[in-house]
């Protein structure tokens, strides 16, 4: 994947993080849209970018990261943007509703 972008293959690229970063922009993003991982490779992007700026074990954040994004069901960031989205925007029910003895028979 990445020999499009460099314009030449070494074996350095053959090692399994280089095209482990997709899966990772796919799964930190979210599944199923396209805007998702357009997310998630900015995180990832932006994460690398801070992190490794202020430590050599960025990638540990990273991996924990991932973790998370995992363990909070698989959404993803987008996924979870449209979850609360849906939840401000959605019109509540009123919290006590008068029930009348028509309806209940």
């Amino acid at each position: 994947i990445a020999a499009q972008h460099t314009l030449y293959i070494s074996p350095e690229l053959l090692i399994w993080t280089v095209s482990g970063e997709v899966l990772l922009v796919v799964i930190l993003g979210g599944i199923g849209t396209l805007v998702g991982p357009v997310i998630g490779a900015i995180i990832l992007i932006m994460m690398k970018h801070e992190l490794s700026n202020y430590t050599d074990y960025w990638h540990m954040i990273v991996g924990v990261v991932l973790i998370l994004a995992v363990l909070a069901g698989g959404r993803g960031v987008y996924g979870q943007i449209e979850v609360w989205l849906e939840a401000f925007f959605k019109p509540k029910a009123p919290k006590n509703p008068k029930v009348k003895e028509q309806d209940l028979a």
